[in-house]
């Protein structure tokens, strides 16, 4: 299996609308995290080259 490379992207340089949309998108996340222990729940999103974002 060969391993690929992540591209880093600076916030600053992408389109406002689409920032907000990650944004929105990891909040989301929010309600699917677990956090048994310490309680402190996250979400993340993330944003692939071909425009999709995918939650964690």
């Amino acid at each position: 299996m060969s391993k690929k490379r992540l591209e880093k992207v600076r916030l600053d340089t992408l389109e406002g609308t689409l920032v907000a949309q990650l944004a929105g998108s990891a909040m989301a996340a929010i309600s699917f995290a677990r956090a048994p222990l310490s309680g402190y729940r996250v979400g993340a999103a993330v944003l692939d080259k071909h425009g999709n974002i995918y939650l964690g």
